[in-house]
């Protein structure tokens, strides 16, 4: 979601009130966040397949198509194809295809090491290395124009690295107990359903800062 262009001589100011939304979506995550720290007991909507999790891989399937529709258009640089399939493939892991679609989880070591089908294992291993050349494209092609746009007050860049910093959390918090049990850290089961719970709504908000940030592009707030 990055083209560079020029700025006309008044347009800074109007780059600048682009950040305003995105402090509003700062705030409305922070008060859902602390909605979900204050539930208590089972909440549907928040398990795995429920409602929050379907609206984040609905919005990542958004998201993507609207890229490929952006770059089929020439509204954005072909260069930048790796976008809408890192997307599509992370809603796809939203909706746990990683898993479902073959034998094992395509993700984990252990699916390449134990017995199975060379060709599901030859489907996973191409699924990883696109995922991780695709990461890799957006590091090596969107770092210089997000600076340039933030050196001219974009808010865009803001959204992004709001939602990045969202969803890494979340990705760290995916699993607590299990992930700090090789330490001998029992993790209380109330705060093991809090973290499941701000997890789910962490990478839904980082599905609608992406969002914003495209919307913010697309209205013009870019470099």
């Amino acid at each position: 979601m990055i083209v560079m262009t020029s700025l006309p001589p008044n347009a800074l100011p109007q780059r600048r009130r682009g950040i305003v939304p995105v402090v509003v979506l700062a705030v409305l995550a922070c008060m859902i966040a602390a909605v979900v720290v204050g539930l208590a007991g089972p909440a549907p909507v928040f398990k795995e397949g429920g409602p929050v999790e379907l609206a984040t891989a609905a919005g990542l399937f958004a998201l993507s198509a609207g890229l490929a529709v952006l770059i089929a258009r020439g509204a954005l640089a072909a260069t930048f194809w790796h976008l809408p399939v890192l997307l599509f493939l992370m809603a796809g892991r939203e909706m746990d295809w990683d898993k479902s679609l073959l034998s094992g989880g395509m993700l984990k070591s252990r699916f390449y090491l134990d017995p199975g089908p060379l060709w599901e294992k030859a489907i996973g291993f191409c699924v990883v290395v696109l995922l991780l050349w695709c990461m890799v494209r957006t590091l090596r092609h969107g770092w210089r124009p997000c600076l340039a746009a933030l050196r001219h007050g974009a808010g865009w860049p803001w959204a992004t690295g709001a939602g990045i910093v969202l969803v890494v959390i979340a990705k760290a918090i995916d699993g607590i107990d299990r992930k700090l049990a090789p330490w001998g850290i029992v993790v209380p089961p109330d705060v093991v359903d809090i973290a499941g719970k701000s997890e789910e709504v962490m990478e839904l908000a980082f599905a609608l800062a992406l969002v914003w940030a495209l919307w913010l592009w697309r209205s013009g707030d870019r470099t």
